[in-house]
């Protein structure tokens, strides 16, 4: 059984707004590949040589991780960030080398923490 998916509806019209939209999604699907193979390389290293293709982590539970992890800001300037003790989440953050403790964050900490972040 094929699962289908809910999508709104695209009101581009010119030929500049219908290149701008499949610009967009062609870097959003960039990216997601990009994130499977750099999984795919963590969780099978014995493939990663191969010619084969792995998803290391379909594209949807890649979707619904990203999507859970969330940003509160608190009093204080303090930050906290929900999600990060998801299963799929770990398994991001692992392919991408980071370690983001549950903990509060400082708005430098979070800066920190993002310009450590090497995607390539």
């Amino acid at each position: 059984m094929v699962k289908r998916t809910e999508t709104r509806p695209i009101y581009v019209r010119t030929k500049k707004h219908i290149h701008a939209h499949l610009l967009i999604c062609f870097m959003a699907l960039t990216m997601m590949r990009v994130m499977q193979h750099k999984i795919r390389n963590v969780q099978l290293p014995e493939v990663s040589n191969k010619k084969q293709w792995s998803y290391g982590l379909p594209g949807e539970r890649l979707s619904k991780a990203l999507r859970s992890w969330k940003v509160d800001m608190l009093p204080g300037e303090l930050y906290r960030m929900q999600g990060v003790l998801d299963e799929d989440l770990q398994i991001i953050f692992k392919a991408l080398e980071l370690s983001i403790p549950a903990k509060l964050f400082t708005r430098g900490e979070l800066r920190s923490l993002r310009s450590s972040i090497q995607i390539f």
